[in-house]
C-alpha cells in the first residue's frame, strides 16, 4: 500500500481526489480471493468541521474510486 500511495500521492489534492486515492489504495490491498468491504470514513479539511460519511456517500465514493 506504502509503494501505492508514495506514486500515487500529489500535493494539492481535493476532499474527494483523496478519499479516492484511500479507497483505491486500500482495493489495491485486499489479497487475491478476498472480498473488498466499503470502509468507513471521515475526512477532516483545513478551515472545515469534522465529517463522516454516511453510507450512501461512501457507496457513491467506491463507485467513482
Amino acid at each position: 500500500m506504502t509503494a501505492f500511495l508514495e506514486k500515487e500521492y500529489k500535493e494539492d489534492l481535493d476532499e474527494k481526489e483523496a478519499v479516492s486515492l484511500g479507497i483505491r489504495a486500500l482495493r489495491a490491498s485486499v489479497e487475491e480471493g478476498q472480498e473488498f468491504r466499503p470502509p468507513e470514513i471521515a475526512t477532516i479539511v483545513e478551515g472545515s468541521k469534522f465529517k463522516i460519511y454516511t453510507r450512501e456517500e461512501v457507496e457513491k465514493a467506491v463507485q467513482n474510486a
